[in-house]
């Protein structure tokens, strides 16, 4: 295993979060705790949610057929759970 120095985790952490962030599709299965149109927490840092995620949705994908706000509602439940993992020093 190669060591990584703490610049290159921290880029490979970056690189991995805007990984996660731009993926084409999150289909939502429940949340608790996040609001999913505006990403606020509401429960301080309890956040739950149910998720399946596609890394690659090949080229005949239409996201205006996929229920709405799916993509934008992942989005800020991950964001919400990373934000409350950090606020309980994880």
């Amino acid at each position: 295993m190669t060591h990584l120095t703490a610049d290159e985790e921290l880029a490979r952490d970056a690189a991995r979060w805007r990984a996660l962030m731009s993926m084409p599709r999150i289909r939502m299965q429940g949340s608790a705790g996040v609001d999913p149109k505006t990403g606020e927490r509401t429960l301080g840092t309890h956040v739950h949610f149910g998720a399946e995620f596609w890394t690659d949705m090949g080229p005949d994908y239409d996201r205006s057929k996929d229920p709405q706000n799916q993509l934008e509602w992942g989005l800020h439940a991950l964001t919400a759970m990373a934000d409350a993992l950090i606020d309980l020093g994880r």
